[in-house]
């Protein structure tokens, strides 16, 4: 269920995202735009930058779970009640990061797009004050670079749904015979 909300929400990202892209026009620019040249760049980095940081964070949440379950935590919570909270702030934690995966996702390749339409407009519409040959290498650079972001994207959600499969499956087992052990106390 969780799973298909997501790939559901991820979807109608993309598809409203596509459509945009394709709906707006090629206008010759008048003028520098506000997100053109290294503007684009820029938070294309901060996008990634953040990515990278809600990783850790989700990671750390589950390193900090593992280690509570198995009170290997050094400065281990002093009651259950405690400990409890703690998990469940960080399973918030987790499932926060998770729900707001997919939107950054398609910010970072709305970005990538924006960069990939502008550097194809300056072949089409900038004065040709340099080779013809490094726009067309500009235009491969970053087509390879939306390419390498997309496939992230891909791999991501793909491995993210076999988790979820798994997860729903390891809690159906649990359903269906409560008194079973999974071994991950």
């Amino acid at each position: 269920m969780r799973t298909k909300r997501r790939l559901l929400t991820v979807a109608g990202a993309g598809v409203a995202s596509a459509a945009l892209l394709w709906i707006l026009p090629l206008p010759p620019p008048k003028g520098e735009l506000l997100l053109s040249g290294p503007p684009e760049f820029i938070i294309l980095s901060l996008l990634a930058a953040l990515a990278l940081y809600l990783r850790q964070v989700n990671l750390n949440a589950a390193d900090v779970q593992y280690k509570i379950r198995h009170g290997l935590l050094w400065n281990a919570l002093p009651e259950e009640r405690h400990r409890t909270e703690k998990m469940e702030h960080l399973q918030w934690t987790s499932d926060t990061i998770m729900a707001v995966s997919p939107f950054l996702f398609a910010l970072i390749l709305v970005v990538c797009g924006r960069i990939v339409y502008d550097s194809f407009s300056r072949i089409y519409y900038a004065p040709k004050l340099a080779p013809p040959a490094l726009y067309a290498l500009d235009c491969f650079i970053v087509g390879c670079l939306t390419l390498n972001f997309a496939g992230l994207t891909i791999a991501h959600f793909v491995m993210r749904y076999k988790d979820d499969t798994l997860q729903d499956k390891i809690a159906a087992e649990i359903e269906s015979d409560p008194g079973q052990t999974t071994g991950a106390n």
